[in-house]
């Protein structure tokens, strides 16, 4: 059976430039938001792999999909979905340019096959051919 794996722009809100992407995707995503990614959609996830300005940073293995909590509807009224992480999250040695997948516009979130998230993984150096 084919996981769900889902490209999900990192919003520019919450991100001023890759390096506190990568900070997030290393522990923030544990230490601020206790394991939890609330997200707009409410799309059914196995991975989540997270872009910033057309690259791919790393991604996240995912337990299960909840509904957001009232504080988290409080703090972000547009958050349709949570993600519960599994540790340990996977951060890429070489951010991956979409470009290089043939991917343009993920505004609304992108499916990758598990071939193609293979792929991500070779050329962001976390895995071999």
């Amino acid at each position: 059976m084919e996981r769900e794996i889902i490209i999900y722009g990192a919003g520019k809100d919450n991100f001023d430039d890759a390096e506190d992407l990568i900070q997030y995707i290393k522990s923030g995503i544990f230490e601020d938001d206790h394991g939890r990614f609330d997200y707009s959609q409410s799309r059914p996830a196995d991975v989540i792999v997270l872009s910033l300005k057309g690259k791919l940073y790393g991604h996240f293995d995912i337990k299960r999909m909840v509904n957001p909590s009232v504080e988290e509807k409080r703090k972000c009224p547009t958050t349709r979905a949570v993600y519960i992480v599994n540790p340990p999250t996977t951060l890429y040695k070489i951010p991956v340019e979409l470009s290089r997948l043939g991917i343009k516009g993920i505004q609304f979130g992108k499916k990758l096959s598990d071939l193609e998230f293979q792929k991500v993984q070779i050329l962001a150096g976390i895995c071999d051919a």
